[in-house]
């Protein structure tokens, strides 16, 4: 059996966020996807045929109530045995051990998390306060990504610097 890409896709995930990050994944020949919501993440019986979870871009204070407790103890396990978990904006300050998110602005965000994939602090958005919108992609830049034998490229709208 081939294992799966799971998406979450649930309280709090950008629709647009997933629909590009789902087109990018099946260009790149991936077609093996199934969507999962907090419900299926709460049972365990997704890890058996996954080997990578991808939470995407959205709002991470959705994801925290809808994942703490039960979900956050079964993705946890699903990393330690060897599965992949892949946070992207929201998702990636959701895998850190805090958040600082607009510090000191009328969207300030600063709190702990469970799962602690990064033992840090998620602060954001990395290119300073002020330049992220929930409403627009105001402020987003494009970010360089250097691999190991290429450069390459990303839509970067508030994502965290780790710290």
């Amino acid at each position: 059996m081939d294992k799966k890409v799971a998406l979450y896709c649930d309280e709090g995930v950008s629709a647009s966020a997933l629909e590009h990050l789902r087109k990018s994944l099946l260009r790149e020949g991936v077609q093996n996807i199934r969507l999962v919501s907090r419900l299926d993440l709460k049972k365990d019986n997704w890890k058996k045929d996954t080997f990578l979870l991808i939470v995407p871009g959205g709002r991470d204070v959705p994801y925290h109530k809808a994942l703490k407790g039960e979900p956050n103890k079964n993705i946890r396990s699903f990393v330690e045995e060897g599965g992949r978990y892949l946070g992207l904006c929201a998702g990636a300050y959701y895998g850190s051990a805090g958040i600082e998110f607009e510090k000191g602005t009328a969207l300030e965000i600063v709190e702990s998390r469970e799962l602690c994939f990064f033992p840090g602090v998620a602060r954001g958005p990395a290119y300073g306060n002020h330049q992220f919108c929930y409403r627009s992609s105001r402020g987003a830049r494009v970010a360089h990504l250097l691999l190991a034998d290429s450069v390459s490229a990303a839509f970067f709208n508030g994502g965290p610097a780790f710290i």
